[in-house]
């Protein structure tokens, strides 16, 4: 039995940068049904993980967990699946953020219905939001594109764990029992992998539109500079076709009346 599990670990940066990093850890398992001996190797991304510091301290404690020949993979499945949970709330925590910080001001009301959030956008005031906003919002989507096949690889690695499962029940090497509680729990990790991934691809979805709508929110926006600066310059241009206009009605008068004043002055005594 080999499979590759992919799980999240803190990495503990405390810099600004996400706290969360994606690592994955290689199984390998052999199983000799006729002497019950097993052989396992695990490909870990580092020297001391979760999974190893828990493997050794199970084998230190009991040699009869090398009886159970399906315990390696529940084992790992438990050790790390758990961190999922708070990786997800962690980027939804990170997509509510970044929504109030657009939505926060009186520029965009939000109105709330069952097929999701309708927002309409007024840009008449100055937007609470740029592009850094937008940026970050990218980003985030970019992190959950990632998620959806990861978790289609946890379930693909389940599968495999419920072949090896079945194939060690036919073989008689462990319980009724024993396959059907395992059995169970493999099915459990299944369908939360699955509801993960459609957790994931709902707020990949929310963060899409609500990205849209900052573009096309400051796209307006800018188009309604634009026309501000087109009307400025339009009155600009009225002003000074006006202003011409006066010149010339000045110069006109001037040029009727200067000469004959001209000549009053300067005639004879």
């Amino acid at each position: 039995m080999t499979f590759v599990l992919k799980y999240p670990e803190n990495n503990g940066r405390t810099d600004g940068a996400d706290p969360w990093s994606i690592r994955q850890t290689g199984v390998y398992q052999s199983y000799d049904s006729g002497t019950k001996a097993s052989l396992w190797i695990l490909l870990n991304p580092r020297q001391s993980t979760a999974l190893d510091t828990r493997v050794r301290a199970l084998l230190n404690s009991s040699q009869d967990a090398l009886d159970e020949p399906s315990l390696l993979g529940l084992i790992a499945l438990s050790t790390y699946f758990v961190n999922w949970r708070a990786y997800m709330a962690y980027w939804e925590k990170e997509e509510l953020r970044l929504v109030g910080q657009a939505f926060q001001s009186s520029v965009i009301v939000a109105e709330f219905c069952q097929s999701g959030v309708v927002i309409s956008a007024i840009i008449n005031e100055e937007l609470q939001f740029s592009h850094s906003t937008l940026s970050e919002l990218r980003r985030l989507e970019a992190r959950l594109l990632l998620l959806p096949p990861i978790f289609h690889s946890i379930m693909e690695s389940i599968k495999i764990l419920e072949a090896f499962n079945d194939a060690l029940h036919t073989d008689s090497s462990i319980s009724d029992e024993t396959h059907n509680t395992t059995q169970e729990i493999l099915q459990n990790y299944s369908n939360t992998a699955a509801a993960y991934s459609h957790n994931a691809t709902f707020i990949r979805d929310k963060i899409r539109g609500t990205a849209q709508l900052l573009s096309d929110t400051l796209n307006l926006k800018h188009q309604q500079i634009a026309q501000r600066i087109s009307e400025n310059t339009l009155a600009l241009n009225d002003a000074a076709v006006r202003e011409s206009a006066t010149i010339r009605v000045i110069t006109v008068v001037t040029l009727l009346f200067l000469p004959s004043s001209f000549v009053a002055v300067s005639a004879p005594q």
